[in-house]
């Protein structure tokens, strides 16, 4: 299962960073297709300028990739 192989997984910025410009040239009509996005796709977007916005400003190197949200990330940090 491709969750099981992602998830505690950490990301470097620039792997983000490759992975936010594939998504951010995605035509609305490709995201509607994907399975993972769909109807999601404002969403991501919105989550993705969040993402660009935090990155722009703290001294982030790598991501934590989380299937239990903002909240369980911040706290596996704090272990």
């Amino acid at each position: 299962m491709i969750k099981k192989k992602i998830e505690g997984s950490l990301l470097d910025v620039g792997e983000i960073m490759k992975i936010i410009n594939n998504l951010k040239n995605l035509k609305i009509s490709e995201m509607l297709k994907h399975p993972c996005i769909r109807k999601r796709y404002p969403l991501l977007l919105n989550g993705i300028d969040i993402l660009e916005k935090i990155l722009e400003n703290f001294p982030i190197k790598q991501i934590l990739v989380s299937q239990s949200g903002l909240t369980g990330g911040m706290i596996e940090n704090l272990h």
